[in-house]
């Protein structure tokens, strides 16, 4: 992961730090795949081994807090908002 990904996904674990939301591992280790690549699909995610419900309701949690979808389903892309 670049340096400058790297400082957006401690930006956005330090905003819900002081927002009093609990980012978990697994959605740290989320925002990081997606930091990395934001073309990843939830089946790519789940290959590192978060189960897919996980991810879906983890992804829930994060979005429009710490996460954006940027055009459609197919062929859109994660968009972390820092």
């Amino acid at each position: 992961m670049t340096d400058n990904r790297k400082v957006i996904v401690e930006k956005v674990v330090a905003k819900a730090l002081e927002n009093g939301d609990k980012l978990t591992s697994n959605r740290i280790t989320i925002l990081q795949l997606m930091a990395e690549n934001p073309y990843i699909t939830k089946i790519e995610l789940a290959a590192v081994g978060i189960s897919a419900t996980s991810i879906m309701r983890n992804i829930e949690y994060m979005r429009n807090k710490y996460l954006r979808r940027v055009g459609p389903d197919n062929g859109g892309f994660w968009e972390i908002i820092d």
